[in-house]
C-alpha cells in the first residue's frame, strides 16, 4: 500500500514545487519492486539512469523503515 501511495504523491510532486516527484516515485517504484515485477524492471532501468537518485530513494527507504521500528527487512 505504501508503495502506491509513495507513486501518487511522485506523480503530484512532478506537478507541485513543495514535493519531490522523481525522488518520491523511485521510492515508491522501489518498495512496489519487492512485490511486483514489473515495478523491479522499471526500477532497474531508472538506476543504470541515474544511481545517485536511486541510492538516495533507497537510502530514504531505510531510513523510514528504522524510524518506524521495522528493521532491515
Amino acid at each position: 500500500m505504501l508503495g502506491w501511495v509513495l507513486l501518487g504523491l511522485g506523480v503530484v510532486g512532478l506537478f507541485l514545487p513543495l514535493l519531490p516527484g522523481i525522488l518520491l516515485l523511485m521510492t515508491g517504484l522501489f518498495v512496489l519492486s519487492r512485490e511486483y515485477a514489473w515495478a523491479g524492471r522499471l526500477m532497474k532501468g531508472l538506476r543504470s539512469k541515474s544511481p545517485e537518485l536511486s541510492r538516495k530513494a533507497e537510502a530514504w527507504w531505510q531510513h523510514q523503515r528504522f524510524r518506524w521500528g521495522r528493521g532491515t527487512t
